[in-house]
C-alpha cells in the first residue's frame, strides 16, 4: 500500500476533503504501541482504578515502539518525568542517590500462595507507573489509532489477569 505524502491539502479547510480524511481514519488498522500518560493522583493513591478515569483527565506524553525492552522504555519514562517536574539540581541530586529512588518503576502486582505465605510478585512486560502525583504510566497497548476528533484510542493488550493489581497506592 503506497503511503500518502503530508501535503498542504491535509491541513486545509475545505469540508470535502476533512469529511474524506474523516472516513479514511476509520479504516485504518490500530498498532499495538507503547503508550505514556499523566494520569490523576487518585489513582496513584489506589483510590480509583485507571479503568475508571475518564479519558479526558489523562495527557498522553508519548507512543512507544511495542519493539522497545520495558527496560528502554523505563528510561524514555524516566526522562520524560524529570524534565516535566524537576529543576536541574534535583536530576543531579536524583541521579547521585542510592538505593530506593522515588523515580524507581512501580509495576503491576499479583498475590501468590506460596508454602502457605502470600506473597506479592511484580507483574513485567505489561504495565509500569512512575512517580505519585503527578504519576505516569507506561503500557503497553493494541489497536492505537487516532479518532475522528483527532484523538488517540486504543484497547488494553490485555485485561488483567485475575488476582493483578494496577501498580497503585504506597511509595513515591
Amino acid at each position: 500500500m503506497r503511503r500518502r505524502k503530508i501535503t498542504a491539502d491535509l491541513y486545509s479547510p475545505n469540508r470535502e476533503y476533512r469529511d474524506r480524511e474523516r472516513v479514511r481514519r476509520r479504516r485504518v488498522r490500530g498498532i499495538s504501541a507503547w503508550v505514556l500518560e499523566w494520569v490523576p493522583p487518585e489513582v496513584a493513591d489506589g483510590v480509583t482504578s485507571i479503568e475508571d478515569v475518564d479519558r479526558r483527565s489523562r495527557r498522553v506524553v508519548a507512543v512507544l515502539s511495542p519493539r522497545l525492552a520495558e527496560e528502554r522504555v523505563y528510561d524514555v519514562a524516566r526522562a520524560i518525568y524529570l524534565a516535566e517536574n524537576a529543576t536541574a539540581a534535583a536530576m543531579l541530586a536524583l541521579l547521585r542517590l542510592k538505593g530506593i529512588s522515588p523515580l524507581d518503576a512501580r509495576y503491576a502486582t499479583k498475590d501468590m500462595d506460596v508454602g502457605g505465605k502470600v506473597m506479592r510478585l511484580e507483574v513485567h512486560n505489561f504495565l509500569f507507573r512512575i512517580g505519585r502525583d503527578p504519576c505516569l504510566y507506561a503500557r503497553r497497548v493494541r489497536n492505537l489509532r487516532e479518532n475522528s476528533r483527532g484523538l488517540l484510542e486504543w484497547t488494553e493488550l490485555l485485561p488483567l489477569p485475575p488476582g493483578v493489581a494496577w501498580p497503585a497506592a504506597g511509595g513515591a
